[in-house]
């Protein structure tokens, strides 16, 4: 048992949408397990990137039309996603392969285990993922899978390589660990958190397959500062899992990491994909007085909430060069957000969205419609929110009820959904479906023509323009004029494309 490869499952793709993102949790756990000495490989089955077919485009309005089509894809064994799964696995011929299981993914997940079992009848699978960690006797319930781990995985997977590797049958005592022994399931239902997030190494980012396919910001241009949240929302899973912690890497780690993808790829623009990247105001000063210190020529993105946003911050933000900064707003009606238990009110946001654009940072606004405890009035105020911040970007979801979510057991409360509701078969249920009604208050028709409308309003903001292309640069002229390097080098690039085309 030495070869792994881990796979994380196509979900957009299907939907024909171009997704590229590196799979950083993926990343940390093959670069453990080849330090560890095993050939350890990542394969983005979602990526989308040089597909035969047109991506279905980034607006909303392309993703809840090709979420429609979804099912007729997925089911098809000779679609050209599954094809390509196929051939990996036969070039490849793993002796374990790993996927990480998100609730909307999970049929995809569970089809290509069974692909993996059909092509190498040998092979062992293992699950893990938010999914895996909320719902792990239904996952171990499913014969396509051999073995689960909950919660963080990257000491708990190499551990049990190894012990797979020697035979020992030592892995059975690693928590959060779920296997099968004569034909049964045994779950260790208990897991652990890595305290000490430094002891992880730094992504080997050239362990994704088919590297050649992904530009240099896909390869290297996300990464995690913290993992964890510790707020309660109660439509997100997040509490479930992280049961209300965060936990943050040093500066020191952060930015030897800035460094080399710097020097690796080239690169001057990061996306952090932390759940709030400034809920420590010490992590926050510490990063970004370090980044203006060391004056690295950089910009970069981040999510945080709308409570966490004061002038202090923004100024820091955007000395140290963050560009945009999206906030999770979910809805314009107080009485919902106090329901959700967001811990902000409409005030808070709309000051929040003042501030933002005040300090010349990019708004980007996120907002989830449909929960249980909405009406028809309710939504429209979401809809009306959205035009008074007048954010730079928004993105539009509708409410999915994950397993393990307070939302979740208010939809079947509400008789909304069943609680014993088959998510290894769900392919309607996503965050840009129509199928996701939710709210017995709302009549199907009038709830649909809401969405229908959010939808459209997203789509007119987020239309690229010449002037918001102008805009951003002009709120980004400090920046240029302390990194002019930086500066001179877009117009190079930009004049390089022109003579190209010429």
């Amino acid at each position: 048992m030495n070869k792994i490869l881990l796979i994380y499952p196509p979900y957009e793709r299907f939907k024909y949408a171009a997704v590229g993102d590196f799979p950083v949790g993926l990343g940390y756990l093959a670069t453990m397990l080849e330090q560890a000495g095993f050939w350890a490989r990542i394969y983005n089955a979602d990526h989308g990137l040089g597909d035969p077919q047109s991506p279905a485009g980034g607006d909303l309005m392309s993703r809840v039309r090709a979420h429609g089509q979804l099912a007729m894809r997925v089911n098809d064994p000779e679609h050209f996603i599954w094809r390509e799964v196929r051939a990996r696995l036969e070039e490849h011929r793993p002796d374990l392969v790993g996927l990480y299981a998100t609730t909307a993914a999970y049929p995809m997940v569970l089809k290509t285990l069974a692909l993996a079992k059909e092509v190498l009848p040998g092979c062992r699978t293992i699950l893990g993922g938010p999914h895996v960690t909320v719902l792990p006797d239904q996952v171990m319930a499913r014969p396509e899978v051999d073995f689960i781990i909950r919660g963080e995985g990257e000491f708990a997977l190499t551990r049990l390589c190894q012990s797979l590797k020697a035979g020992d049958g030592d892995y059975k005592s690693i928590p959060g660990l779920g296997w099968r022994e004569g034909g049964q399931a045994r779950i260790n239902h208990d897991y652990k958190f890595i305290e000490d997030l430094d002891a992880l190494p730094l992504i080997n980012r050239e362990l994704l397959l088919d590297g050649q396919r992904f530009p240099a910001w896909v390869k290297g241009g996300y990464l995690l500062g913290s993992r964890g949240c510790p707020y309660r929302c109660t439509f997100c899973a997040s509490a479930a899992i992280w049961h209300h912690r965060a936990r943050y890497r040093s500066v020191d780690s952060l930015m030897a990491e800035l460094k080399e993808l710097m020097a690796r790829y080239q690169l001057k623009s990061f996306s952090f994909w932390d759940d709030t990247f400034t809920n420590s105001q010490k992590f926050l000063q510490s990063f970004c007085q370090r980044l203006i210190a060391e004056r690295l020529e950089i910009t970069w993105s981040c999510s945080t909430r709308a409570n966490l946003i004061n002038e202090e911050n923004l100024r820091l933000l955007k000395e140290s060069g963050c560009t945009q900064i999206a906030i999770g707003v979910e809805s314009g009606s107080d009485r919902v957000l106090k329901a959700m238990k967001k811990g902000v009110t409409t005030e808070i946001i709309r000051r929040a969205g003042r501030l933002i654009k005040k300090a010349e940072i990019e708004f980007q606004a996120l907002f989830v419609m449909g929960l249980p405890y909405e009406t028809a009035e309710d939504l429209r105020l979401t809809i009306g929110i959205i035009k008074d911040l007048a954010p730079d970007s928004v993105n539009v979801s509708t409410f999915v009820p994950y397993p393990g979510t307070e939302a979740h057991d208010a939809a079947v409360r509400a008789g909304m959904m069943p609680a014993d509701f088959d998510w290894s078969t769900n392919l309607e249920l996503g965050h840009h479906s129509l199928h996701n009604r939710f709210t017995p208050h709302v009549p199907e028709e009038e709830f649909r023509a809401i969405i229908l409308e959010a939808l459209d309003l997203a789509k007119r903001i987020n239309q690229p323009s010449a002037a918001k292309t102008l805009r951003r640069h002009w709120r980004r002229r400090g920046h240029y004029l302390s990194h002019p390097g930086e500066f001179l080098g877009k117009v190079a690039r930009r004049l390089g494309r022109v003579v190209g085309r010429g």
